[in-house]
């Protein structure tokens, strides 16, 4: 009995490699449907960074124009409404938006960010938008946010991990939940669901950034560098690595590069780290020094 058990099981395997070479057993695709370039969401969201509202305003309108369905734009638009507009007239804009489109999922999430103020107004959009389109990840990061501003730790990362069960195959909500357990630094879970969000996704440069991220916290401080560096490269906008990176310039002993990385983020908006800029600064004086 165990050695046809056995022999069931290498024949078991050796189907899966005949269809795997036949093309027959495909690696899972990427169920997300972002559809607008990230590079141009970035682009968008540094000219409002820089209080540039109108130019930033046109870009994203101009993007929704040609991808109306993207939640990564309609969010940068609605960023640009809170910049331009009083309260009263920004929170209207998207109440009639909802009540115009009620079966809009996009909609109805856009109206629970909107008064995000009132958590339980804003709990009810969200689950509302998830229940008109169970793969809106955001109104899942809208509902794990809630739970994570309450205290609810425990309550925000089993948000993702149901969306997940119910989505398995989402880039987005395995990065949303690497980044809520990397915050959390449990570094080894984060790993994980990051390891499978760029199996899904092996050109999502925020997955990229986010294992850079996560390996240096691991120790992995080479494979760390080599990632983050490619973020950096691919796309210079992503503004949350240059802290990472800095900090393995500096063990490295390059301050002058840490300083460099560190300003970059800074120019792109990034909040200032007061630790991090004195030791910087520390390491550009002794720097000195030794040349004297």
């Amino acid at each position: 009995m165990f050695r046809r058990s056995r022999l069931r099981l290498v024949a078991l395997g050796c189907a899966c490699i005949l269809l795997a070479s036949c093309g027959l057993m495909e690696a899972p695709k990427n169920s997300d449907k972002e559809s607008a370039p990230y590079g141009e969401i970035l682009a968008a969201r540094e000219l409002l960074s820089k209080g540039n509202i109108a130019e930033a305003r046109g870009r994203f309108e101009t993007l929704l124009q040609a991808h109306p369905h993207s939640l990564q734009a309609s969010r940068g638009l609605q960023d640009v409404h809170r910049q331009e507009l009083e309260e009263e007239e920004y929170l209207l804009l998207y109440e009639k938006q909802a009540e115009k489109t009620p079966l809009s999922s996009q909609a109805i999430y856009l109206r629970g960010r909107s008064r995000i103020e009132s958590p339980g107004e804003a709990a009810d959009d969200f689950r509302r938008a998830l229940e008109l389109d169970k793969g809106n990840s955001w109104a899942v990061a809208g509902l794990a946010f809630l739970a994570y501003q309450q205290g609810d730790l425990f309550g925000a990362v089993q948000t993702y991990e149901e969306a997940i069960s119910a989505a398995p195959h989402s880039a987005q909500l395995r990065l949303l939940l690497g980044n809520q357990y990397l915050e959390l630094r449990l570094y080894v879970d984060a790993q994980r669901q990051l390891r499978t969000a760029k199996a899904l996704a092996p050109d999502d440069l925020e997955v990229l950034a986010a294992l850079g991220k996560v390996q240096l916290a691991l120790g992995e401080e080479q494979t760390a560098l080599e990632n983050l560096e490619k973020v950096r490269r691919v796309e210079p906008r992503i503004d949350h690595i240059a802290p990472s990176l800095a900090a393995i310039y500096l063990r490295r002993g390059n301050s002058q590069l840490a300083e460099k990385v560190y300003r970059e983020g800074l120019a792109l908006g990034l909040a200032p780290d007061a630790e991090l800029a004195a030791e910087i600064e520390a390491s550009l004086a002794l720097a000195r020094l030794n040349e004297r």
